[in-house]
């Protein structure tokens, strides 16, 4: 039969796989570029058209809370929630949050306020990822892992 052989070198096919399992074991720096884009995404593009992380607009503000704060700016009366937006980096995670005490009843909604005088607040998500920062992430750890071998 006319044909070619193809030889692989087993020697140099282990060094590869073990040049992706040891990239694969610490994805920290990964995990470190994938926070720093989920960071600017959520204050880009979630503070700044006011929308959460599919897209959808935040619940407008009560006509009663545009008088009281004279403009209708969203989560964003002095930047506190906006500039608080922090991630830590793992191994093989990457968490995305606030330490600002109010943060979770504008991510989460619900009733708050004294016993005489509670208030409904609308959740207004601006923590998540969507497919574009899914994909993204994706990306940057393969990229991470091929660039380490």
């Amino acid at each position: 039969m006319s044909g070619i052989t193809l030889t692989i070198d087993q020697k140099a096919l282990d060094e590869v796989f073990a040049g992706l399992t040891r990239a694969a074991s610490d994805l920290t720096p990964a995990m470190r570029a994938i926070g720093e884009h989920l960071i600017t995404a959520t204050q880009t593009e979630r503070f700044d058209p006011q929308k959460d992380p599919q897209g959808q607009p935040w619940t407008p503000l009560a006509e009663s809370t545009k008088k009281q704060k004279k403009h209708d700016t969203i989560l964003d009366e002095s930047s506190r929630l906006r500039n608080s937006i922090h991630d830590e980096a793992g191994v093989d995670e990457v968490r995305i949050g606030t330490d600002v005490i109010y943060a979770a009843i504008h991510q989460l909604g619900g009733e708050a306020g004294r016993k005489d005088h509670r208030v409904t607040i609308p959740a207004r998500p601006y923590l998540g990822a969507n497919d574009q920062d899914l994909e993204s992430a994706m990306e940057t750890i393969r990229d991470y892992i091929l660039g380490k071998v």
